[in-house]
């Protein structure tokens, strides 16, 4: 006697045909459980008992004595369904257009100009990647955002720099990274779990609606500010 038990599931017994099979392999009986669980009347010795959740098979072995009730559960683990991949989007912007904050500052540096913001989709993850006209320093001081849209419906992801300390701000929640920053910008990785609540859907097709950089650089006049948009 027994019944089918899901792992992670409710404690009550599950409905499910099982089959019986001797230790030679011959199906010697089969039943179909309830919520009540199963009983099979059966000659001493061993055997296999096994059930089915989809495309997996579950079993176990059971030793049966004469004038004994021998109770074996089978309990299976449902398989994790396939997620599905991210899918990726980019906009494009012109170069040489940040502008400054004010009139006296002078010559952009050269990753204040935003040329591109670029989403690569993966199997767990996506990647923004904000495309700069030179390499961000690691202890520079700005704000990078992109915007995603899907079906009148919109997300904003924000990274965030100052004195080397980094956060991310995903579809409002936000945590410390550590960005990867290359000769040409800036990137940072979004795992699943991470856009599991986002309000568009990135494992279907989306749009970046834009993309804006703002850097703030300290020179011999002082610290100013440039802000570059795509597109």
């Amino acid at each position: 006697m027994g019944g089918i038990r899901y792992a992670g599931a409710s404690k009550d017994y599950q409905p499910g045909m099982v089959q019986v099979f001797t230790d030679k392999g011959k199906r010697v009986a089969q039943r179909k459980a309830d919520r009540d669980g199963y009983r099979f009347s059966l000659l001493p010795g061993g055997y296999r008992l096994q059930t089915a959740l989809g495309d997996t098979k579950c079993w176990t072995l059971a030793k049966v004595r004469s004038d004994r009730t021998t109770r074996a559960d089978l309990t299976c683990r449902a398989p994790k369904p396939e997620e599905p991949p991210f899918q990726g989007a980019a906009v494009r912007d012109a170069a040489g257009d940040a502008k400054p904050g004010t009139p006296d500052a002078g010559k952009a540096p050269p990753y204040a100009d935003l040329l591109a913001a670029v989403a690569k989709g993966g199997e767990d993850s996506v990647t923004v990647e904000w495309v700069t006209g030179g390499a961000v320093p690691a202890d520079g001081a700005g704000q990078w955002t992109v915007t995603f849209t899907q079906s009148g419906q919109s997300g904003t992801v924000t990274l965030t720099g100052a004195k080397g300390a980094w956060t991310v701000d995903a579809f409002g929640k936000t945590t410390a990274v550590k960005p990867a920053l290359s000769g040409q910008g800036v990137a940072v990785t979004l795992s699943r779990a991470t856009l599991e609540d986002a309000p568009v859907d990135l494992t279907k097709p989306y749009e970046v609606g834009g993309a804006a950089a703002t850097v703030t650089a300290t020179g011999t006049a002082g610290a100013h500010t440039w802000t570059d948009t795509a597109p």
